[in-house]
C-alpha cells in the first residue's frame, strides 16, 4: 500500500479540474494500491466542482488543547535561556493569544517574533530573569499587537498568490472564499 499525502492542498483549486480528478483516481490510473490523503483547512465544497467526484471520507481534527500547544511550542526552546524561562514566556504568549488563535503555526510565529523583545530588559541589566512582572509589562503591548495582526500574514500572501494567478473577477470571488474558510480537514481514499 502506498500513501500519497498532499498537505496544504488548497493549490489544487487553482489547477485544471482534471488534475484533481487524476489525484482522486490515482489508484485506477496506476493499478497500484494507493491512498491519496488531501490535507486542507478548506472544506471539500470549495474544491468540488460539477465533475463526478466521489465524496471523500472527511476527518475533522480538533484544535490543540492549551497544554498540547505548550508542549509543542516548548520544542523550539532557545538553548541560550533556561527551559523554565522559555516556558514562562510561552505561557504568557498562550495566555494572551490562545483565546483568539489555536493555530500552532501562528502561535509559533508570534512566539518567535516577540521572544527577543521579551528578553530585551535582560540585556541592559534593567531586570533579571525571575522578574516576570517586569518582563510581562515589557512584552504585553507587542503580544496585543500580534493578536490584532493574526492571520494577516497568511491572508496577504494568499491574496498575492491569487492576484498572480487570477483575473480581477476571479480575484473578487476568491477573496470572498478566503473570508469563509472552514476549519476542516478531509481525505480521499479508494
Amino acid at each position: 500500500t502506498y500513501l500519497k499525502v498532499l498537505d496544504n492542498c488548497e493549490w489544487l483549486r487553482d489547477m485544471e479540474p482534471n488534475f484533481l480528478a487524476a489525484f482522486l483516481r490515482l489508484q485506477e490510473c496506476t493499478l497500484l494500491n494507493i491512498c491519496v490523503i488531501l490535507v486542507s483547512g478548506v472544506a471539500w465544497d470549495k474544491f468540488y466542482s460539477r465533475s463526478c467526484f466521489e465524496t471523500p471520507v472527511n476527518i475533522f481534527f480538533p484544535h490543540y488543547a492549551r497544554d498540547e500547544l505548550l508542549t509543542l511550542l516548548m520544542l523550539n526552546w532557545y538553548p541560550e535561556v533556561t527551559p523554565e524561562f522559555y516556558e514562562s514566556y510561552v505561557k504568557l504568549v498562550l495566555g494572551v493569544c490562545h483565546r483568539y488563535c489555536r493555530s500552532l503555526v501562528e502561535l509559533q510565529h508570534i512566539a518567535d517574533v516577540n521572544f527577543e523583545k521579551y528578553c530585551s530588559p535582560l540585556e541592559g541589566g534593567k531586570t533579571d530573569a525571575s522578574n516576570i512582572k517586569k518582563l510581562w509589562q515589557n512584552i504585553k503591548p507587542y503580544l496585543e499587537a500580534s493578536v490584532n495582526g493574526l492571520y494577516l500574514r497568511s491572508a496577504s500572501s494568499d491574496v498575492s498568490r491569487i492576484l498572480a494567478h487570477c483575473s480581477l473577477a476571479q480575484h473578487d470571488k476568491r477573496v470572498s472564499q478566503l473570508r469563509h474558510r472552514g476549519g476542516s480537514g478531509w481525505v480521499y481514499c479508494e
